[in-house]
């Protein structure tokens, strides 16, 4: 079986020609070959971080790496409420709606 993990670490070109980053990659090698602990630390952009904890399960080495607007609302409102990643929940629109949110749970 070919360990793609090595094929990731040791051609840097790989990344490149295939158009995906890192953290894509990571994501996927997590859903669809092994979530393992070494790959999980390359889950480094908002979006994909939101996905793995949607997706796959909720940690929180990878939760912290959620710090776009869109993503932490994301979170705050699927998954679950959490201070540390409310914080970046920055933009007008996602800050009216995630009151809406806690309004109606009240």
């Amino acid at each position: 079986m070919i360990n793609f993990l090595n094929i990731k670490k040791h051609c840097v070109e790989y990344q490149y020609k295939s158009g995906i980053s890192n953290s894509m990659w990571a994501y996927c090698y997590c859903r669809d070959v092994q979530d393992r602990k070494e790959v999980r630390q390359y889950i480094t952009e908002p979006y994909w971080a939101y996905q793995y904890c949607s997706l796959i399960k909720d940690r929180k080495q990878v939760a912290k790496n959620i710090t776009s607007s869109v993503d932490a609302l994301r979170y705050c409102l699927e998954i679950k409420d959490s201070k540390k990643i409310r914080q970046f929940i920055i933009r007008k629109e996602h800050i009216v709606r995630y009151n809406k949110f806690k309004s109606k749970q009240c």
